[in-house]
């Protein structure tokens, strides 16, 4: 097997993997991945819509929502007037949500810490840029396909 295949057969593996360390490290904080992965997009990107979150994913509008509305539940989000567009609030996270998203961050740091151990840094920093160049590239691909089939 040549090395792109096997990097294309690591990645779900790996996702899924992670996505099972992840809730069994938040599950007392009642937190899923799907959730922590809203909480990152607003921490890393700040307030957005609903529309915006699910355009950067490879899902509804609705799943987002679902995972918003469990989150503001929790009081993480908040909705804030959108000076854009009347229908569709802003969501960010709120003070509670903040602080806790940095609990988790720190928490995966430790175990990745450990899980890592003596991994040399540039192996890693060199594994970031290829992985986040692959990502780009795919989300190309994807907006590509979009408009071509909304030309259909």
């Amino acid at each position: 097997m040549n090395t792109t295949a096997q990097i294309v057969q690591i990645i779900p593996i790996l996702f899924h993997r992670m996505r099972a360390v992840g809730d069994a490290l938040h599950k007392k904080h009642s937190v899923t991945t799907p959730m922590r992965g809203v909480m990152q997009s607003l921490f890393d990107g700040g307030s957005q819509t609903v529309p915006q979150m699910a355009a950067a994913r490879p899902v509804s509008r609705q799943h987002i929502q679902t995972i918003v509305d469990a989150l503001s539940e929790r009081g993480l989000v908040k909705a804030l007037p959108n000076p854009n567009h009347k229908r569709s609030s802003l969501i960010d996270l709120t003070e509670e949500g903040c602080e806790l998203f940095v609990q988790m961050r720190e928490a995966e740091a430790v175990v990745i810490g450990q899980t890592l151990g003596d991994t040399i840094f540039s192996d890693l920093e060199t594994t970031q840029k290829v992985l986040s160049t692959f990502a780009e590239q795919l989300q190309m691909i994807i907006q590509q396909q979009k408009e071509s089939n909304d030309d259909e």
